[in-house]
């Protein structure tokens, strides 16, 4: 059944023997057990923020239950509290920073209770769910801005867990690439192309790298430097790569 589960989810593998990665594994079995704790997860755009919820979940008292994810930036109070009552096991707050204030003030009044009335409904039903909440954004800034209610962040990061950016981990590219490209492919990652991705530092993280393996993919994959070379290129950026 766990295996199902993790199948169900994506695969989501956290890959990496490096130490940072070992300390986020440690931190996620921490953090996972305790029910009661609501978790937040920091860290920027493409390090897999909603791979660690998926694992928070399933190594959690609620993993055969279900785990909803929820973007925040197409939300409204109505559509939030109709996930927040649809989910009895884990709900995943995706992009929590960009939760409309009307809707920050909806979440911190269920949480103070724990309790809503449903649309159309004539009496309050308890809500059941654990809440985990990621972000790339610095939330006590925007809280001192006015833009995130203080009161929310507060009851919202009782836990904080932090991804790793590609760059800090990069001894680990060649088998988060390997994995990468065996899911997609079915065989292992080609000799010699994990030397040319270790030359750049894939600012948009496992993302990028994903998306440019899937790039090389298309191209063939014949000569892995010129392919990384054009694939900069078609993105404009301004970024070399390192080594002749």
């Amino acid at each position: 059944r766990y295996l199902d589960l993790f199948r169900l989810y994506g695969h989501r593998e956290i890959k990496g023997r490096s130490r940072a990665v070992q300390r986020l594994k440690e931190m996620i079995i921490k953090a996972a057990p305790v029910d009661d704790v609501r978790v937040m997860i920091l860290g920027e755009s493409g390090t897999g923020k909603e791979s660690v919820a998926v694992h928070l979940h399933l190594n959690s008292p609620r993993w055969n239950q279900t785990f909803l994810s929820f973007n925040c930036a197409s939300s409204n109070p109505g559509l939030l509290e109709a996930t927040l009552l649809a989910c009895s096991g884990t709900l995943f707050l995706d992009e929590i920073g960009d939760l409309p204030l009307e809707s920050q003030g909806v979440l911190l009044r269920i949480l103070e209770e724990k309790r809503l009335l449903p649309l159309g409904g004539t009496s309050e039903v308890e809500v059941n769910v654990r809440l985990i909440t990621a972000t790339n954004k610095n939330l006590w800034k925007m809280a001192k801005e006015g833009t995130f209610r203080e009161d929310l962040l507060f009851r919202l990061q009782e836990f904080t867990v932090t991804t790793v950016p590609l760059r800090e981990m990069m001894e680990d590219v060649a088998e988060i690439a390997d994995a990468l490209w065996r899911g997609r492919k079915g065989v292992p990652l080609p000799d010699g192309a994990d030397e040319v991705l270790m030359t750049y530092s894939w600012p948009g993280n496992v993302r990028e790298l994903s998306n440019f393996l899937k790039y090389a993919d298309v191209m063939g994959h014949g000569n892995w430097r010129d392919v990384l070379s054009r694939y900069l290129e078609n993105r404009g950026t301004e970024e070399k790569t390192g080594g002749e």
